[in-house]
């Protein structure tokens, strides 16, 4: 039997994902009444691999965690999660017997899953719910496509920005992560001189703000649309 879980203490970071986009407080309740399951992960434990996970998608609720992929030996991090944060999306309704990254706790982690079936029900019952996820996922696509020619033909400042960008998925408004340049140096293969470089120009341009190690995110959009126009 699925335990019971209150709405009222998760619901300004759930109307936050992309999921409930447009939704208020009783479209919300509507949405997920008897609906959903909290699961709680400590840190380093693996909450979905290739081989074990949910048919569902994960929205958390507390904590941080990244998505890996093992290349040549050495985990590649392909993604950061946090609240508001979903994962799952392009998987749970497909017919594929494998989970294509391993998603890894990094602090500990509440995460509410919706299963497909519930999914299912909830677009049934509230079309906005069911357009927001094929946003989503639109988007996803169009970023993909953009991360390929970045790699194949841009700049390693399109990278960056691309980078950037996809740190915003599922988060609305302006926020925080911890992303020192040594790190984008080495997650994106490029000299941290250039990591420096593209850093003082998108700060200059006003699509981030550094603090130390953080990097505030104030224009997404302004990193999807930027291009290296000096490369």
């Amino acid at each position: 039997m699925k335990k019971a879980w209150t709405l009222s203490k998760y619901e300004e970071t759930l109307l936050q994902c992309f999921l409930f986009n447009g939704f208020d407080r009783e479209r919300l309740v509507r949405a997920l009444s008897g609906r959903g399951e909290i699961v709680v992960f400590a840190a380093g434990e693996t909450i979905f691999s290739p081989d074990s996970f949910r048919r569902a998608v994960g929205i958390f609720l507390q904590g941080k965690a990244q998505a890996e992929k093992n290349t040549d030996g050495r985990a590649v991090v392909l993604n950061r999660f946090g609240p508001p944060m979903m994962f799952g999306a392009a998987a749970v309704f497909c017919s594929s017997k494998e989970y294509v990254t391993c998603v890894k706790a990094k602090t500990r982690c509440r995460i509410l899953f919706l299963t497909d079936r519930e999914l299912d029900a909830i677009f049934q019952e509230d079309f906005l719910a069911a357009k927001n996820y094929i946003s989503f996922l639109s988007e996803r696509i169009g970023f993909l496509n953009r991360k390929i020619d970045s790699f194949t033909k841009g700049s390693a400042e399109e990278k960056m920005a691309l980078y950037l960008h996809d740190q915003c998925a599922g988060r609305k408004g302006p926020f925080c992560i911890d992303c020192s340049p040594t790190r984008l140096s080495r997650e994106l293969s490029v000299s941290r001189a250039t990591v420096y470089r593209a850093l003082d120009r998108f700060c200059q341009l006003g699509y981030i703000r550094r603090e130390g190690s953080q990097l505030q995110i104030l224009d997404p959009q302004g990193l999807w649309d930027w291009r290296d126009t000096e490369g």
